[in-house]
């Protein structure tokens, strides 16, 4: 009676509501990624149309879901969004709709209830017993995709088993062609492999409380055996320089032929079509099995663009009426159609996809079950997803065995059991890396306060001038830009050194925990360490490269040697870029295939080049090295050059007479003059070092493993995808305060070092 009942209440509430006379307004952000959003606001335009009261305001870009974290912390929640946020938190915390009363009513065509329109299996991904949290849209797959031209000209076979695709795989290494492409930069993609292969051995069962991170599923003999798959692959299979590469050149490898296959979601085809050659000839086979598996041969690895709904929105009842009008058939069809992808929707006829996605479409038709990382009861866990992030890395750069993988991460696992009972213990791992850090901070306080009460005590009072501005003139002057400080800088500062001492996920009320969060990072994270230890690198390694080379080219600038004019437009072209498009481009250059830095090296004879994955874990750090170079030198030069020229030329002039080269005017007369310039210079490459975030972000494709992570990055990942707030802060308060006694340090030395050099 309930299901009938509630369509009948919801048009009587709709059509209320569309003939008041205000405009209806829905806020929908949504993640750009592959898809774009154009079909979207498509659908919306064609929903207005319909409902002239209502106007959906459906927007995105790549960057959307950082922006909807900061409103969700806000608490100024839209109507609807698909980007990634933690769910489970806000489904907690009773922020995200149920939308299982209204699946029970009809569909948008009106001839069948609305959960029976979509894909089995679609909808159990955001399920909770009788809840329903998610309305899945596009609906992506995860296969193995083939150059069917190179597999009819060789006449291979396609792979059944696991098996069967190693011997196939030795049969392409024979043709002297690499079996897969892979993009390392983004490692979480092998993860799919490995899920594909465990699912198979251990069946739905035991897959679902692996994702329950259930004790002893991550140890068994089966999960060892996936593991021992990936690692195989990565280590004999994948195209060399697969560490480097990111998701667009390993796709474009495998279009270019160079690969015969190549491991990835069905979003691919989309993503590429404007590169795919029109000549190229693309396949599908779903996942290989094993002989003794127990999980349905046709099971899919699937997944969807889900859309959650908050439940404290206005308009719920509009806002329902335009994702069935989304989710109907018409637009699925269009969907399919105009981006060459699935769609949850069931009916969705094949001739609606191109031939580059048939092979596709007829896996998704013929699968029996799905999988992928279900919901159901499981909250996230967001300790083993850094976890999970270095033990994959570790594996298939074949540092660790699929054994010592599979302990690896079952350690991780009853570690984040633990914290979920005990979340307040602390496990004493760097106790004295702690203590020493905290002894430093402590004595570099001490220090400070010291010299400032000396130098106070023996500095001579100051004369002013008998004419001083009245106080109105001062207020009139300096209050406006004191009040907007005060607001937007030293207030937020103030209000996250008080939220550092709290537990708080930024939805649920704040808990007050003290120093535990402090404890945490200078007693036990293992990541906190190593992010502190890269930052390190970052302050002093690169500026041991950019600081002398600066100066060297704005000494040959200042002398006027022939082509300074490109030196001044080579070197400060970057700081117009900005630190974004800087690493867009080193990603390219860097590419282990055709990238510019390779291509130079080999045509150079350093053969040993071939190929090799710069950007890479082992890599990625001496690989900022000549982006720092690029980024950095522009700015530095301009300021050393600028006090170059503020010189006296009577010293020179002076020096030259007495006999003195060029190199000795350097040393002894240009290098003191220009010292507090070189001041200035190191201590923003020391500032630099500590708060570098954009280059290490991109080149890790913002999964950071330990071992890539430094502060910011750790901090931004605790922040917003971990919604670890309390600690986040914590961490910024630490930042905080090392980049105040480092500058402060810093400009110390250099002073003492500069009374040295007048002397």
């Amino acid at each position: 009676m309930k299901i009938k009942v509630l369509p009948l209440y919801l048009t009587l509430i709709f059509t209320c509501t569309l003939f008041s006379e205000e405009l209806i307004e829905i806020d929908i952000p949504i993640f750009e990624g592959g898809y774009g959003i154009k079909i979207y606001q498509d659908i919306a335009r064609a929903y207005e149309i319909e409902h002239p009261k209502v106007k959906i305001n459906l927007y995105g870009d790549p960057r959307m879901s950082d922006q909807v974290r900061i409103r969700v912390i806000e608490g100024n929640y839209p109507n609807a969004t698909t980007s990634d946020v933690s769910w489970y938190h806000l489904i907690q915390a009773g922020k995200i709709l149920d939308i299982a009363p209204y699946l029970d009513g009809p569909n948008w065509e009106n001839d069948s209830r609305w959960r029976d329109t979509f894909l089995p299996g679609s909808l159990e991904h955001w399920q909770d017993g009788e809840h329903t949290w998610a309305l899945p849209f596009s609906y992506a797959t995860i296969q193995i995709f083939y150059n069917k031209t190179l597999f009819r000209n060789y006449g291979w076979m396609i792979p059944i088993t696991w098996d069967d695709l190693f011997n196939l795989c030795n049969k392409i290494k024979a043709a002297n062609i690499a079996p897969f492409a892979f993009p390392g930069v983004y490692m979480k993609y092998g993860d799919m492999i490995l899920r594909a292969a465990y699912y198979n051995l251990v069946g739905p069962d035991v897959y679902r409380r692996y994702n329950l991170l259930e004790k002893g599923t991550r140890s068994n003999p089966q999960f060892k055996k996936a593991a021992e798959i990936l690692q195989r692959l990565s280590t004999q299979n994948f195209q060399k320089g697969w560490e480097g590469m990111s998701h667009t050149s390993s796709q474009l490898q495998f279009f270019q032929g160079n690969t015969a296959m190549i491991a990835n979601g069905s979003w691919m085809v989309s993503e590429m079509e404007s590169k795919i050659p029109e000549e190229f000839e693309l396949g599908a086979f779903n996942m290989p099995i094993y002989p003794q598996g127990i999980g349905s041969p046709n099971a899919v690895q699937a997944g969807s663009g889900y859309f959650f709904l908050f439940k404290e929105m206005e308009n719920i009842d509009v806002t329902v009426d335009f994702f069935r009008f989304l989710t109907s058939r018409r637009w699925a069809k269009a969907f399919t159609e105009k981006k060459n992808a699935s769609t949850a929707i069931i009916g969705t006829p094949l001739e609606s996809y191109s031939p580059l996605m048939h092979d596709v479409a007829r896996i998704i038709q013929n699968s029996t079950a799905t999988y992928g990382v279900p919901f159901g009861s499981s909250p996230p866990y967001p300790g083993m997803v850094q976890a999970e992030e270095d033990a994959r890395a570790m594996l298939m750069y074949n540092k660790i065995t699929p054994e010592k993988f599979g302990d690896f991460l079952e350690t991780a696992a009853e570690k984040e059991r633990i914290n979920r009972i005990n979340p307040d213990e602390v496990v004493y791992r760097h106790t004295t890396a702690g203590s020493v850090l905290i002894f430093i901070i402590a004595g570099a306080f001490i220090y400070t306060v010291y010299h400032e009460l000396t130098a106070r005590r023996k500095s001579k009072p100051v004369s002013y001038s008998p004419s001083k501005l009245s106080l109105l003139y001062v207020l009139l002057f300096i209050g406006p830009a004191m009040v907007i400080y005060l607001v937007f800088l030293i207030k937020p500062s103030l209000e996250s050194f008080v939220w550092a001492f709290t537990r708080w996920d930024g939805i649920t009320d704040r808990e007050y925990v003290g120093l535990l969060h402090f404890k945490k990072l200078l007693f036990e994270s293992d990541v906190f360490w190593k992010s502190l230890k890269n930052n390190l690198f970052v302050m002093f390694v690169p500026p041991l490269f950019v600081i002398p080379f600066a100066l060297f080219i704005s000494f040959l600038i200042s002398r006027r040697v022939w082509g300074s004019n490109m030196f001044r437009i080579c070197f400060f072209f970057p700081n117009i870029m900005g630190a974004i498009a800087i690493t867009l481009l080193w990603m390219n250059a860097y590419d282990p295939q055709g990238g510019l830095i390779n291509g130079a090296l080999v045509n150079l004879g350093f053969i040993q080049f071939k190929d090799f994955p710069w950007l890479s874990q082992e890599y990625l750090y001496w690989s900022l090295i000549p982006i720092a170079i690029w980024g950095a030198c522009g700015f530095n030069m301009i300021l050393y050059l600028a006090a170059m020229e503020n010189v006296d030329s009577t010293l020179y002039d002076a020096s030259s007479i007495d006999g003195a080269s060029v190199w000795q005017q350097f040393f002894f007369i240009t290098i003191p003059q220009i010292w507090e310039s070189l001041t200035i210079s190191a201590v923003f490459m020391v500032v630099g070092g500590l708060k570098a975030f954009e280059y290490i972000w991109l080149l890790t494709s913002q999964r950071p493993t330990s071992n890539s992570h430094v502060m910011t990055t750790y901090m931004v990942t605790t922040m917003f995808k971990d919604f670890r707030v309390g600690q986040a802060t914590a961490i910024a308060v630490l930042l905080f305060i090392l980049v105040f006694f480092g500058s402060l340090l810093t400009l110390r030395l250099m002073k003492r070092k500069s009374s040295e050099v007048y002397q």
